[in-house]
Order: structure tokens, then sequence, then C-alpha cells
């Protein structure tokens, strides 16, 4: 039995990788995940356990409610206390770093102490990881290495974060994003035209930049459309998270015209909308993902080294913009991406990356099998 330490299923990014890991590792082991990742429905629908403990709850305590309460009605709930778990398989996406302190750290370094001394295999499956300049935060993470068997980092920088702690350098290894082989779900929600464009907004790009970048964001949102729509892009809005709704409804107002606002709450029929696009802008990085994975030209926004390293994973590093930039290099971008040699050699590029990260990820899932005892497992 696995349990698999993951975000919400309502943010895109967890269930796309909630997917992968389902799609990877269905018929090898059970899994399961504590309830707040996903409603009942949708757990049951992936055939998941629910692991039967609370995060609010020291240890001793959880170890005395859980543990007393009948295996046989356990059983028949489909409930899962810690001691029935062989194995942890963390996929937080990006909660390990500075950014979120010292507290989140430490409370899944205590975990792994505890799991380890049970037994339990530990992998940290490829994710967003840094800096790690507070020594509060370094520490935390430097205890989570102690107990844990292999640690992925998702991009360049990320690794580089890791390793400069000079502490378990041999268990972290580098791999990228593993959602990249879903496919996505072509339905009749939306169906895009030909030559048609997409805005992924973020409103994080507003609230999350410095007080350059926050103000601008939204009129470069309408440059942007304004530019799709002078080239004959008929462009519209996939909102990734619902948050970002208020974003879409602001540009929409900003553009003084109705334009088309596309939201749903599986992630994979938003990454078919997008794999029929003819070129997208993300300001999200699983929108980003989803786009590129499929080989789809896209621009994406400069704001985070998690953004410019997977640009420069498929190669389309010239394709970073900023709400900073002149709106005419931003529209020559979007020329670029739009027809002839330029488009296509963007396309070449993404392609042989796809490819390329098809044969890391498999690699990668390989040697998580092997550690986790399920490499002769069908």
């Amino acid at each position: 039995m696995i349990h698999l330490k993951i975000g919400n299923y309502t943010n895109k990014g967890d269930g796309l990788m909630l997917h992968a890991i389902i799609d990877r590792l269905q018929g090898k082991d059970d899994i399961t995940l504590l309830p707040k990742v996903a409603e009942y429905k949708k757990r049951a629908s992936l055939g998941l356990y629910q692991s039967f403990w609370f995060e609010s709850l020291a240890n001793p305590t959880n170890q005395l409610l859980t543990t007393t309460f009948p295996a046989k009605l356990r059983k028949k709930y489909g409930l899962i206390v810690e001691d029935e778990i062989d194995a942890v398989i963390d996929a937080s996406g990006f909660a390990y770093g500075d950014q979120w302190g010292p507290r989140k750290i430490e409370h899944m370094a205590n975990d792994c102490a505890r799991w380890k001394k049970q037994g339990k295999k530990i992998v940290l499956l490829p994710q967003s990881l840094g800096t790690f300049k507070d020594e509060k935060v370094a520490e935390a993470f430097r205890k989570l290495l102690d107990n844990v068997e292999l640690v992925f980092a998702r991009d360049k920088s990320s690794y580089e974060f890791a390793t400069s702690l000079n502490h378990h350098v041999n268990k972290i290894k580098q791999a990228p994003d593993f959602t990249g082989a879903l496919k996505g779900k072509v339905t009749d929600l939306y169906r895009p035209q030909p030559r048609q464009a997409c805005i992924i907004p973020n409103h994080r790009m507003i609230d999350s930049t410095d007080d350059q970048i926050g103000p601008r964001y939204l009129p470069f949102l309408k440059e942007c459309f304004d530019s799709f729509t002078e080239l004959g892009m008929n462009p519209f809005v996939l909102v990734h998270e619902r948050v970002d709704y208020p974003v879409a409804e602001e540009l929409q107002k900003l553009v003084g015209k109705p334009i088309d606002i596309v939201y749903d709450n599986d992630p994979l029929v938003l990454r078919g909308v997008i794999s029929q696009c003819h070129i997208v802008i993300s300001s999200r990085f699983h929108g980003l993902i989803s786009t590129l994975s499929q080989t789809v030209p896209c621009l994406g926004t400069r704001w985070s080294h998690k953004f410019e390293r997977v640009m420069e994973e498929y190669k389309c590093q010239d394709f970073l913009v900023s709400p900073l930039d002149d709106p005419q290099k931003v529209r020559a971008k979007i020329v670029q991406l739009d027809a002839g040699e330029s488009r296509q050699k963007a396309i070449d590029n993404i392609a042989s990356t796809v490819a390329e990260h098809q044969r890391l990820n498999n690699a990668m899932w390989t040697e998580v099998e092997e550690i986790l005892g399920l490499s002769n497992k069908k």
C-alpha cells in the first residue's frame, strides 16, 4: 500500500500529477491518500483508498484514535492506517523552500523520520525545491533528506538549490515534470477553431509580483489579446484554476466586449482543449506543461525560475515574455509562432524535448518502482 502525499485535486497541477501517478502505478499497488485531496466521488472513481489519520493531531493521538477503530470496519470503508502503509510518494509540486517557511518542511521531516523507523520507503517525485537561505528551512530539509530514499528536483535551479546544502547529495536527482505523457480528453466543452489562440491567466501575476509587474499584468494580457485579434486568431481565455476567473472577467472588461471564457473541474478536459489550440500564452506552470508536452507553440510569462527552466528545456527560451516587455516585441514573438519556418522550428524543438522527457520520466519511474519493490508487479 502506497500513501500519496499530494495537494488538492481542485488545483489542476495536483490533479494532473494524481492522474499521472495512477496511470503509472495502477495494478502494481494500491494507493491511498488523505480525504481532503479530493471529494469522495472522485476518489472512488479513481479506485483510491483513504488514509485514516488527522494532520491536525500529534502522532500518539492519531495512533490511539485510528488503530482502535475495528479493522473489519476499516476494511469495509477503505480506511488505511499508518501501520498498513509500505511506502510514501510525495508529489507536493512546490512546498519545500524559503517561500513557505520551515513549518511545512519540519512537519514532513518528522513524518519521514517516523516512517523510516517503521520501515517505509519514501520518495519525492519531481518538484520545485528551494531556495534554502533560511537556516531553519535548510535544517528541516536536511532532516528530511536523512530519512528518504530519493528526491527528484524538477529543474536545474531546484537541483542546484537542493544540492547546495551538501547533504545526502547522492539522494538528489533531476527529472522533468511527469505529467507530460497524459492524454487530454477532447469533449464538447469548447472546440477551438483553426488558428485560434488561448490565454491562460494567473492571479498571482498580480498579487505575488513586484509593484511594477503587478499593475502591468492586465494591460499586458489585453495587448496580447489585441495582437491575437489583429492577426486573426480569435483569442479566448482558459481558466486553469478557478481562482483565476476574476482575472479573466477583468480582462473582458478591458477588452470591452464578450470573450469566450472556458473552465472545467477536470484537468484532463482542459488539457484536451489546449491540445486543439494554434498558440497559447500561459502564466500557469501546468498550463505551460500541458501546452508544450502536446507540441503546441507557446509563450510563457517570465516571473518564476520554474517558468524559465521549463522554457529552456523545451528550447523555447526566446518565447519567454514579461508584462514589462515592449508590446511590439511581444507581438513579434506571436508572429514568429504563427506561421512559417519560425513556427516549424519551435514545433520541432518542442517535439524533441517531449521525446527526451518521456525517456527521462520512464527512467525515473523505473528507479522509483525498484526502490518501492514494484518492478516485478503488474
